[in-house]
């Protein structure tokens, strides 16, 4: 537990839904994209640049080691070159008002650690509009250059690190709201956590104050961490690491998602 002079009552706690998580498990490991199952997604054209083309989809295992778990694959394109990342998908609802991001991170390491690149990427949605909100290098060219020359013909690495390509409009141009569109799945996940906006939620230092915000991280196991923000001057945060499943039947993608009501039972039962 921690505290702050300033800001927000935070309440973290564990909470299963379909999606990715972070790091290496956003990534099915050995399996390929003909090891999983999906539809087209969504595809986006940059609006200021039509020549790049924007795709990312979920998409659900088939094989042992990945039944049952979900997936995200982003795609960017520019003419016959492209290049793709397994993502996560993160949302909030509440005060601070709704979003959706896919983020998606490589990095790559040498035997010296001199040559060491990194490269992320994060879609969003919010007040309607999409963007690719940003593009963050830290290289010299040698491994995730060419991504870089795709999202901007060009681009040739002059030496520390390269400014990040931020808030790239885009417009959507087909799939939006399909089932394989992981914006769409994760605004249905935020829906099912809304009967939490308003709930009454105690802490070591205050009397109870109700829920403002809420943000959540899916993960590939359906699982995610939920933080409930809660407006109140300091921040406490009380974490509760049991997760729990926003499935009807855990670990069963055929089942569809729990109730909003099950899912209110749910977390209320593991929050101090």
């Amino acid at each position: 537990m921690t505290s702050a002079t300033s800001g927000w009552v935070v309440a973290a706690i564990g909470l299963a839904v379909v999606g990715c998580s972070g790091g290496s498990s956003a990534d099915p490991q050995d399996s390929s994209e003909a090891d999983l199952i999906s539809g087209n997604g969504v595809a986006f054209a940059a609006a200021a640049d039509s020549a790049l083309k924007v795709n990312v989809k979920v998409a659900d295992g088939l094989k042992p080691s990945t039944k049952n778990k979900r997936f995200i694959r982003l795609t960017v394109a520019r003419g016959s070159k492209s290049f793709g990342m397994w993502c996560t998908a993160h949302g909030q609802i509440g005060a601070l008002g709704p979003a959706e991001r896919i983020q998606c991170d490589e990095g790559t390491t040498t035997v010296s650690n001199d040559d060491d690149e990194s490269f992320s990427m994060t879609l969003a949605h919010k007040g309607g509009a999409y963007a690719i909100e940003s593009v963050d290098y830290v290289g010299d060219g040698t491994f995730f250059g060419n991504r870089m020359r795709i999202l901007q013909p060009g681009w040739e690495f002059s030496g520390g690190t390269p400014d990040p390509l931020e808030n790239v409009a885009l417009k959507v141009t087909k799939g939006e709201h399909t089932e394989a569109d992981p914006f769409a799945m994760t605004v249905d996940v935020g829906a099912r956590l809304h009967d939490l906006l308003g709930m009454m939620v105690s802490n070591d230092e205050t009397s109870d104050l109700p829920v403002q915000s809420i943000t959540f991280n899916l993960s590939n196991k359906m699982e995610t961490d939920v933080s409930l923000l809660l407006m109140k001057k300091g921040t406490i945060r009380v974490n509760a690491t049991k997760r729990v499943s926003v499935l009807r039947t855990a670990g069963d993608l055929a089942s569809g998602y729990a109730s909003t009501t099950e899912m209110k039972q749910r977390v209320s039962a593991k929050l101090p």
